[in-house]
């Protein structure tokens, strides 16, 4: 991998695509507009007039793009700490109720973990940009089976097109809103670990869906799509296995993993864009912002990710500095049209119906893939 490559974030990929000019928008005929550098974005549809602009003063663009120094350090310790904590508390006090309580907070740390490597793939984590790549790898990718350079083409594409039909993350959410029942089946599959399952033997068939390959390009396939993952967790089990605490990485890594991980990433994606108001097709449609309460944060939306909508208008403002942009947007009265909702539970509520009934499809479908490389629908 080149050194150019790998300094690349999202944004960067952004400006190589689609930055600073036009491009026709088949959904309406008219061309979309897409501008992103480090003062944010602004997007509109030349067909229909409706362009909108984020206006901020110098003071309070200095402001929210300010570096707070080693925090990025800070957020990635501050996580991998809260996991070791865990870890130390459930080995000295290893019984059903702590166990329990592990798998919800290294779930919640797990992904996490996918937070600060969707940071980093911003180029917000770090400053000096090789840095920020490998310690997104190594620290942040890896350990939950990602890869931050896969992830950030593919997330690039989701930030130059969301919600038309060239956004790869659109097939999560458009088919909501949903019945109360088919979100619980959903989440119940999530919490006993078939989503979680499927989407790892997903990534392993993948590697070995060309039958006429030899067996050995078949394995550097494995290897390419999730061979430095594997290596990290087994380097995990044979740390524990060493320490006579070989249980601890299947009942609160793998577990935390195939189960309340997933829970969590849908309730965040679909939080993040599903069942969306129009206000004018202008840039404030694109997503929502979910307030809710410290314990929210911790085990749902860790790292300030559910200021998603401040997100997408800013992708190049730290984390950390997302909830100064959402003040400085309610100050200038933005927030009357946009979409805002306080906890997630009021979003499930929106997004789900006693008496929903979905229009009966010809063909059963279900998605298949990963965080890391995006989703796809397939046939059952």
């Amino acid at each position: 991998m080149s050194r150019n490559i790998a300094q690349k974030s999202v944004t960067d990929l952004l400006r190589d695509d689609c930055g600073c000019y036009t491009r026709g928008n088949n959904e309406t005929g008219s061309h979309y507009f897409t501008f992103v550098d480090n003062f944010g974005s602004i997007c509109g549809d030349s067909g229909t007039g409706n362009f909108s602009m984020i206006s901020l003063e110098e003071s309070q663009t200095a402001e929210i793009f300010r570096r707070r120094p080693f925090m990025g350090l800070f957020l990635i310790a501050h996580c991998w700490l809260c996991i070791l904590a865990t870890i130390v508390i459930v080995g000295f006090l290893p019984n059903v109720l702590t166990i329990l309580l592990g798998i919800l907070v290294i779930g919640s740390r797990q992904q996490a973990l996918l937070v600060l490597m969707h940071e980093a793939s911003h180029g917000n984590l770090f400053e000096h940009k090789l840095f920020n790549y490998w310690a997104a790898q190594f620290l942040c990718a890896y350990p939950v089976l990602a890869d931050t350079k896969v992830y950030r083409t593919y997330h690039a594409k989701h930030h130059a097109w969301t919600q038309t039909k060239k956004d790869p993350d659109l097939v999560l959410t458009s088919g909501y809103p949903i019945s109360k029942n088919s979100m619980m089946r959903k989440i119940l599959r999530d919490m006993i670990g078939i989503t979680g399952v499927r989407q790892l033997y997903n990534r392993f068939s993948i590697a070995f869906e060309d039958k006429e390959s030899r067996l050995s390009k078949k394995f550097k396939t494995l290897f390419r799509l999730i061979g430095p993952g594997l290596l990290v967790n087994t380097s995990f089990l044979a740390l524990f296995v060493h320490l006579g605490y070989g249980w601890i990485f299947f009942s609160l890594w793998l577990v935390p993993l195939l189960t309340w991980h997933q829970v969590v990433l849908r309730i965040r994606n679909i939080s993040e864009h599903a069942a969306l108001v129009n206000y004018l097709r202008t840039e404030l449609s694109v997503a929502r912002t979910t307030l809710t309460s410290s314990l929210g944060n911790f085990f749902i939306a860790p790292y300030w990710v559910n200021y998603h909508l401040e997100h997408h208008l800013f992708p190049s403002v730290p984390c950390y500095n997302l909830p100064i942009v959402h003040r400085l947007l309610k100050k200038q009265g933005y927030w009357s049209k946009a979409n805002l909702e306080d906890g997630y539970y009021a979003v499930l509520k929106k997004i789900t119906h006693y008496n929903h009934q979905k229009p009966l499809k010809a063909r059963k479908t279900r998605l298949v893939g990963s965080f890391t490389k995006g989703y796809k629908e397939v046939e059952i």
